[in-house]
């Protein structure tokens, strides 16, 4: 009986997520300075979300957090997935 990680499910799931690594690495290699900053943006947010949940006193800033990562979330799938470069 083969083992799990010499199935070919497991083998064909390792190709692709290094066929997705190796083209994600390509796309990061043409971002700009702006879009590391919606990057960096979109991590704080997630956080301080994330952080929101837990703290009685931050619950205000919930929703502005919440739109601030979908927003920058958005623009950063696009970014990656959509827009083509023109090299």
């Amino acid at each position: 009986m083969k083992n799990l990680c010499e199935s070919n499910f497991c083998n064909n799931c390792c190709k692709n997520c290094r066929y997705l690594i190796g083209y994600l690495m390509k796309k990061v290699q043409t971002f700009s300075v702006f879009d590391f900053a919606v990057f960096k943006m979109c991590l704080i947010c997630f956080g301080g979300w994330l952080a929101t949940t837990f703290i009685k006193n931050a619950k205000k800033w919930k929703l502005v957090l919440l739109i601030g990562f979908l927003a920058s979330w958005v623009y950063l799938i696009w970014r990656l997935f959509i827009q083509q470069d023109d090299q």
